[in-house]
């Protein structure tokens, strides 16, 4: 349960600090500006995505709970940076730098999964948040 704790408040600072640095509120999404763009057909709704996001962080910490080792932990909190910084530049409408580093993501958390097949959701995640960046980027309708 410490394990599990820890691991769920690394996650809360990894991505308060991520945001700030980023200068948006941690705790604050503005939607507006990615809400005016068409949808693309397989859209969750907002706040479906969140609640999957939160379960994926529930269970990423209880994955790490069970292995504690210094560099599963650095390797899955690079991922987690990473996609934490994604969010920002993808509601901010830069759908060319979304989908690079979306597309760099992926292939770290599969090659993160290869090693660790425990992690495979976050290749779902990752390949899933590739999509709405790459559909925004290229299908938009002119």
């Amino acid at each position: 349960m410490y394990l599990f704790s820890l691991c769920i408040f690394l996650h809360i600072n990894f991505a308060s600090l991520i945001r700030m640095l980023q200068g948006t509120s941690p705790f604050q999404i503005n939607m507006s500006k990615l809400n005016s763009l068409e949808s693309p057909n397989v859209l969750l709704s907002l706040s479906m995505l969140r609640v999957l996001f939160v379960l994926l962080i529930g269970y990423n910490s209880l994955a790490l709970s069970f292995l504690f080792y210094r560099n599963l932990l650095i390797a899955y909190y690079i991922w987690f940076v990473g996609s934490v910084f994604w969010v920002n530049v993808f509601i901010t409408c830069n759908f060319n730098k979304a989908t690079k580093i979306m597309a760099v993501l992926t292939l770290y958390s599969a090659a993160l999964c290869i090693e660790f097949p425990l992690f495979f959701p976050n290749v779902l995640w990752s390949v899933y948040c590739m999509y709405l960046s790459a559909w925004y980027r290229w299908c938009l309708p002119i």
